[in-house]
């Protein structure tokens, strides 16, 4: 079989139907590139998902097996005004944990999680 792709991502495979010369041309179109098994193989792959929000549950246990849950408190006392307010707050009473919020990015920064790796943070706690 091959396979191609069009304009539009969307992929096609054309099997062993011909015309009666043997021609396959006629079932592609002119807009579609044809692809090699392992391009093939890399469409087929679902993107990874990114999960951008946890609950304040699996943030605590995740932070606790990378053994930084006690040094969140610490991290927030650093802080100055009002941020540090803010942060005591968001770590005291939010039920969820985004990932995209500028304070949990910079505290998670401060706890040594850089940008790239606190997707692979939230991506664990969301299986906690």
């Amino acid at each position: 079989m091959k396979h191609y792709i069009d304009e539009n991502k969307q992929l096609h495979g054309i099997g062993e139907a011909t015309d009666i010369d043997g021609d396959q041309s006629f079932l592609v179109k002119d807009t579609w590139t044809l692809l090699t098994d392992e391009e093939f193989q890399a469409a087929i792959v679902p993107a990874p998902i990114q999960i951008t929000s946890i609950t304040m549950r699996q943030a605590r246990l995740a932070l606790l097996a990378h053994n930084k849950l006690s040094d969140v408190q610490t991290t927030i006392d650093s802080l100055s005004s009002p941020m540090k307010e803010q942060a005591q707050i968001e770590w005291e009473y939010a039920s969820d944990v985004d990932i995209n919020n500028p304070l949990i990015v910079q505290l998670m920064g401060s706890l040594g999680f850089a940008e790239t790796t606190l997707g692979d943070l939230f991506n664990e706690a969301a299986l906690l």
